[in-house]
């Protein structure tokens, strides 16, 4: 699921990852439209756990309602919608 979650992250952003450990990524800032993804990987115990991915805009009234649709797009892809 994590590189899944990789894999959606920089499709939506369409931007590759500018930090990427075992607990978080996050993808560089596109050009012209700014979006940026940031995904978590929760340990909720037990050897289970929860990914979380958000897209946001970092110029707020450049990106419309696309980031709370790729935010939806992505928790649907990896399996959380």
């Amino acid at each position: 699921m994590w590189s899944r979650a990789r894999d959606q992250i920089q499709a939506l952003t369409r931007m590759r990852l500018r930090v990427a450990t075992d607990s978080y990524m996050e993808t560089y800032v596109g050009h012209g439209v700014p979006l940026v993804g940031y995904v978590e990987r929760i340990d909720l115990g037990s050897g289970k756990y929860e990914i979380r991915g958000r897209v946001a805009c970092q110029r707020p009234g450049l990106c419309s309602d696309l980031p709370e649709r790729a935010t939806d797009l992505f928790n649907i892809n990896v399996g959380r919608g």
